[in-house]
């Protein structure tokens, strides 16, 4: 019963030892209360920018807008008109071949149609596979319209871009733009102690005369 007492002594001894130390060392102690949680940065709740706007920001990024919505457009931006005619050809003949397949497709699906609801009035295998092929070179019609104009938005984009480059012959340097230019000349110059070699020789003379 004594050495029961005497342990209850001791743990609570502990436990007001611990928190003493605790709250005058200046850190939490036992009981007491936990630390506040992080505040919120601010900066985490900025909704940022959308990136694919900020392409079209500027004279390169009206470039490629215009080209984007009108065929040939970024190349009157830039007033490069030699290349308005290559982008509307670009435009032009892969709108062309586009509308040509879709046309055939659409002709083969109905003659397919017609001979599977009419049996004998065409061969269907053949019909059938005729439809598949206009129907692939469809898609692959769409994709090429699709890759020869942003293949013209990108071209009046880089195009905008290079316009503020200096492609003149005369790439020197003008003094004028430099107030404090100054012209520096480096040599290399060669000491020799000629005396020293000289009195050398007459040493090693005077030894073999002796």
């Amino acid at each position: 019963m004594k050495a029961l007492r005497s342990t209850f002594h001791v743990v609570i001894f502990g436990f007001i030892l611990a928190f003493s130390i605790g709250t005058t060392s200046g850190q939490n102690g036992i009981f007491s209360p936990p630390p506040p949680q992080d505040s919120i940065n601010e900066a985490d709740t900025i909704i940022q920018r959308n990136s694919f706007l900020t392409l079209f920001e500027g004279k390169p990024g009206k470039a490629a807008l215009y080209g984007l919505l009108i065929p040939g457009g970024g190349q009157i931006y830039n007033r490069k008109w030699w290349k308005v005619p290559l982008a509307l050809g670009i435009d032009g003949g892969l709108t062309y071949v586009l509308i040509y397949n879709t046309t055939n497709y659409q002709s083969a699906q109905k003659d397919y149609v017609l001979a599977l609801t009419n049996p004998g009035t065409g061969d269907v295998p053949r019909l059938k596979a005729k439809r598949d092929f206009y129907r692939k070179w469809r898609e692959y019609s769409w994709v090429w319209l699709l890759a020869g104009h942003l293949l013209t938005v990108a071209d009046a984009y880089v195009d905008r871009h290079l316009l503020g480059f200096d492609v003149s012959p005369d790439l020197s340097i003008n003094e004028q733009k430099f107030p404090f230019h100054q012209s520096f000349t480096a040599g290399l110059s060669i000491k020799i102690p000629i005396s020293g070699i000289h009195s050398g020789k007459q040493h090693q003379t005077a030894g073999i005369m002796r």
